[in-house]
């Protein structure tokens, strides 16, 4: 779901397209069927346009204090409405990965602090 055009977007851009999405497609879903929402795949790159099109992989102008923003408005957004029960992030890989958003896949998150250091704090530490 792209949440602003914007690159490199300030927190209140990216919180003002987690609204729209929220007020007009997550909320009247849930509400006509009156069920809990579980995020199953919630994952950005380091691109400053991974708000726009976070389905990309190609990075451009790489910056993981971008992504890591991302992340931290996401998580904040979903824990204020009651009825998402969960996120499973995007990706984790079970070998080493890079910090480096140039190297290897563009969505690694285990080895870029800023990154981890947010997700942390969304789960409650």
């Amino acid at each position: 779901m792209p949440l602003t055009d914007v690159p490199d977007a300030s927190e209140e851009q990216l919180r003002a397209g987690w609204a729209r999405i929220y007020d007009k497609e997550i909320g009247p879903f849930q509400k006509k069927w009156n069920k809990p929402i579980c995020f199953t795949e919630l994952g950005y790159t380091a691109s400053i346009n991974a708000a726009a099109q976070p389905w990309a992989y190609g990075v451009e102008r790489p910056s993981v204090a971008y992504q890591a923003r991302l992340y931290k408005v996401a998580l904040e957004e979903a824990a204020r409405h009651d009825y998402i029960r969960g996120v499973f992030l995007w990706k984790w890989f079970t070998g080493e990965g890079s910090s480096d958003p140039l190297r290897g896949d563009p969505f690694g998150i285990q080895n870029r602090r800023e990154v981890l250091e947010v997700i942390k704090g969304g789960f409650g530490g």
